[in-house]
């Protein structure tokens, strides 16, 4: 035969609410721990996104380069060849046929007058054709 006394059931039903109590906030502290991992991933996450980006930009710069010494190279190549031209200004246009041919032997008057022995490689005009006489640009060897 059991006999509950009266103090004996309420200090049980006091244990048991404290038990549950400390599930109830075992629980929290579990729900807050995983909170806290969750948010360690994300900042994980973003730090190697952000390292990803710095990667990224650097060879983005170090390929660069290549592209440069290209343009440079280029614009080099571009400037050889300009540095060959002459262009006179104010030369009477004839309107006979084979106006390359007397522009030609024009430019050839011009620079043996000023004492330079040199041949045009090319003589054209520049621009459109006009009451004006247009520029004339010659490329010449030069060495």
């Amino acid at each position: 035969m059991s006999t509950s006394t009266p103090n004996s059931d309420e200090t049980l039903k006091q244990i048991l609410d404290t038990v549950n109590e400390l599930k109830s906030t075992q629980n929290k502290i579990i729900s807050s721990i995983n909170s806290c991992r969750e948010s360690i991933k994300n900042q994980e996450k973003k730090a190697k996104i952000e390292q990803i980006e710095v990667k990224i930009t650097t060879l983005e710069t170090a390929a660069s380069p290549a592209a440069n010494v290209e343009s440079v190279y280029a614009e080099l190549m571009d400037h050889q060849s300009r540095a060959r031209n002459i262009i006179f200004f104010n030369i009477q246009e004839f309107n006979s046929l084979p106006d390359q041919l007397t522009d030609t032997l024009t430019v050839d008057k011009i620079l043996n007058s000023i004492g330079l022995q040199i041949n045009p490689l090319s003589v054209r005009r520049l621009g459109k054709q006009s009451n004006k006489p247009r520029p004339l640009l010659t490329a010449h060897y030069i060495t």
